[in-house]
């Protein structure tokens, strides 16, 4: 079974964890992402900038999501916008400080998105997902993570 707390390294400057930390009222970890893969070639990606809150022991207290809306095939102006919002979010927490977080199990619907920290684990081991982001989490625990 997967500790009740699951830590993550924060890694500056590297795009999965490069957005987590604390502040005044708990812990953050940001990302910006396509929750949903295109459906078909000729569907354009829709770039988000999304930002998980979590109390102090870690427990999941809401998500903030913003879309970029459809940008043409111009990946890099969705991006760029998305980005902006997330930096826009970010810099308004007091107290910010970037640094490894530890965070609960949780899982949550927002329109058509599905977000969490969702344990996985069966016969060949224990496994806890982020999703969207796709960054699986293993013992020992110590916070590093496969994508």
């Amino acid at each position: 079974m997967p500790p009740r707390r699951i830590p993550i390294k924060y890694i500056p400057l590297i795009a999965p964890t490069s957005c987590i930390g604390r502040y005044d009222n708990g812990q953050f970890f940001g990302s910006v992402l396509t929750p949903r893969p295109p459906r078909s070639f000729w569907e354009q990606r829709v770039w988000h900038a999304v930002l998980h809150h979590f109390d102090h022991d870690g427990a999941y207290v809401r998500t903030d999501l913003w879309s970029a809306g459809p940008q043409g095939w111009s990946d890099r102006k969705g991006m760029r916008l998305a980005s902006e919002m997330l930096d826009r979010w970010v810099a308004a927490l007091p107290g910010l400080v970037y640094r490894d977080i530890a965070i609960q199990l949780f899982e949550v619907e927002i329109g058509e998105f599905r977000f969490g920290l969702v344990d996985e684990s069966d016969e060949d081991g224990e496994h806890v997902e982020l999703y969207p982001n796709n960054l699986g989490f293993y013992p020992p625990w110590d916070g590093w993570y496969d994508t």
